[in-house]
C-alpha cells in the first residue's frame, strides 16, 4: 500500500507539472485531492494524447498512453482487491476475504503467496518510475523524440 499510495503522489505531481503549474500553488492541490484516481488517469492520459503530437513516435507522453494507462488500470484493479479486504497472516501465510454486498451479502476468501504480494510492490514501484519520466521530458524541445 505504500508504493501505491507513492504512485498516487506521482500522478498527482505529473499531473500538476504537465498542467504548467507547481507543487507549491495549493490551488492545484485542492483540485486534486477532490479526483478520484481513475479521474486522474483519464485526465493524464487526455494530456498525454495532446503532448504526443505523434501516436507513434518514442516519447514518453506517447508510451504512456500506448503502455503505461492500461497498466495503471490493472494496477487499480488490483490495488483495489488488496485495500478493499481483510488480511490475516498465520506462520508466513497470507491470506484474505472480501466482503461484498451488492445486493446480497457474497463472501469470498482466497490465500496469497508472500512472493506475490512483494512482486506487485515492485511493480509499482517501477510504474512509479515511469510515469514520472513524463515531467523530466519536453517533446517539443527535444526533437530526437519526434
Amino acid at each position: 500500500m505504500v508504493n501505491w499510495s507513492q504512485l498516487e503522489g506521482i500522478v498527482d505531481l505529473v499531473l500538476i507539472k504537465l498542467l504548467g503549474s507547481t507543487v507549491t500553488d495549493g490551488r492545484a492541490h485542492i483540485v486534486f485531492a477532490q479526483m478520484t484516481f481513475q479521474a486522474k488517469l483519464d485526465s493524464l492520459k487526455a494530456i498525454a494524447e495532446l503532448l504526443a503530437t505523434n501516436p507513434n513516435n518514442t516519447s514518453p507522453h506517447a508510451k504512456f498512453t500506448r503502455e503505461i494507462y492500461p497498466k495503471l488500470r490493472n494496477f487499480q484493479i488490483q490495488r483495489n482487491s488488496i485495500a478493499h479486504c481483510r488480511w490475516v497472516v498465520v506462520d508466513d501465510s497470507v491470506s484474505k476475504t472480501r466482503l461484498q454486498a451488492r445486493g446480497k451479502l457474497k463472501i469470498s476468501n482466497g490465500s496469497v503467496a508472500l512472493e506475490d504480494m512483494n512482486k506487485l510492490a515492485d511493480d509499482i514501484q517501477q510504474l512509479s518510475n515511469e510515469v514520472w519520466v513524463m515531467v523530466q521530458f519536453d517533446e517539443f524541445n527535444n526533437p530526437s523524440y519526434k
